[in-house]
């Protein structure tokens, strides 16, 4: 209940607000500088570097946020790197020591087995941090687009400390908490460090308190930094545990027992919230299908040609209830890039898993190849017919489809 808002809420402030906040941190910044060069005295010069600001106005999920003094500049590019560490947290799941050292540079492709070609596949490169054996061993993590977006951001927010300090640390703040200009100034005299767990559980609360997240039983539920890599290993062990070795290496375990044991559990709550949500992605996929006026490939033409016809008031509930039906009784819709594919484990060309196709191996190509799999014309056809003409509710269940 809070995990989804809050991973929601990251990605939006990265992706709405991070370049315009950059860019106005650079334009004060390139102000101070002038001036500064121009042998301005350092007070003079920040005063007329925070002038630039005011009549600046940041698009964020909460609406504009004017940037009226240094405090809110500063406060924003905090609750950024709040953001990140929330988007790599949760959707990638290293430990907390792994992410506060990644270093400039870290995102790099995947390179496709047995060849030195890059695949489509992006990784964050990094080090364990944890037990002597394994302890600055170099480390890759699968990595989707919002982390990868996040690093970038990253990268610019710490360039003004990186070239101060000359290191690669993406992570070095001030340890005093301190909301002003005066730690991005090139000539700033304060102290920087690579940020700790404490810190980082901060940063992480204050964004949470920014975003003003939905109660969980009548409380404010407090983050800590760790909660996002155990919140990833358990939505991608429940979803499919086949995949729970990849986990184990993904997260940098020596032993999968400890992945199964320590991370995934048996959380019956939220396997539960799993199931409801992917019956609901299907109930509403089967929606479109049997309202949509005409559908592409030959089990499109299938099941235009019988789907019942739907009339009268109740139009929309009846297409839902019958959309349920299907969805309910195992006809699984995976989606791909190209539309929908009616996916059946036992037939499936690509060779996917108990819920859904293999994000690999499927592609349009194989599922017109395959034998009553995914997109195919026999198998999964019957069934859909099978099942239609024993649902006892539906309207016209076996009746032709009018031609328009």
């Amino acid at each position: 209940m809070v995990a989804i808002p809050l991973i929601q809420g990251a990605v939006e402030l990265v992706s709405s607000a991070a370049f315009q906040t950059l860019a106005a941190r650079e334009r004060c910044l390139q102000t101070y500088q002038r001036l500064r060069t121009a042998h301005v005295d350092r007070h003079s010069a920040r005063r007329s570097a925070l002038a630039v600001l005011e009549d600046i106005t940041i698009d964020t999920p909460h609406g504009p946020y004017k940037l009226d003094s240094c405090r809110s500049l500063s406060m924003l590019l905090d609750l950024l790197y709040g953001a990140c560490f929330v988007i790599i947290s949760y959707l990638v799941g290293p430990r907390v020591s792994e992410i506060l050292h990644l270093q400039a540079d870290c995102v790099q492709p995947l390179l496709a087995p047995g060849s030195d070609a890059p695949s489509n596949l992006a990784t964050i490169v990094g080090s364990i941090y944890k037990a002597e054996s394994y302890h600055g061993r170099r480390h890759q993590w699968i990595a989707p687009p919002p982390a990868i977006h996040a690093v970038t951001v990253l990268e610019a927010l710490s360039g003004p400390h990186r070239v101060r300090s000359g290191r690669a640390d993406l992570w070095q703040r001030p340890r005093v908490r301190h909301f002003g200009i005066d730690e991005w100034l090139p000539d700033s005299l304060m102290a920087l460090r690579v940020s700790d767990t404490s810190s980082a559980n901060a940063r992480v609360n204050r964004f949470v308190k920014w975003l003003r997240l939905p109660r969980y039983k009548g409380r404010y539920w407090r983050f800590s930094s760790h909660q996002g890599r155990k919140t990833f290993a358990r939505f991608v062990a429940l979803r499919d545990r086949t995949a729970l070795y990849a986990l184990a290496q993904h997260l940098g375990h020596r032993d999968v027992h400890q992945t199964d044991q320590a991370y995934v559990g048996t959380d019956y709550q939220l396997n539960g919230e799993i199931e409801t949500a992917v019956l609901d992605q299907s109930v509403s996929a089967w929606e479109q299908m049997l309202s949509a006026r005409t559908l592409g490939g030959r089990m499109g033409t299938e099941i235009v040609a019988r789907r019942p016809r739907f009339r009268g008031a109740r139009l929309k509930q009846e297409i839902r209830a019958y959309a349920r039906m299907l969805a309910e009784t195992g006809l699984t819709l995976g989606v791909c890039e190209w539309g929908y594919c009616v996916y059946r484990e036992e037939l499936s060309a690509c060779h996917g898993s108990a819920t859904a196709p293999d994000p690999v191996r499927r592609e349009p190509s194989r599922r017109l190849r395959s034998r009553g799999g995914p997109g195919a014309p026999l198998s999964t056809h019957r069934s859909f017919a099978a099942i239609a003409a024993r649902h006892h509710d539906a309207p016209d269940a076996r009746a032709p489809v009018a031609r328009r």
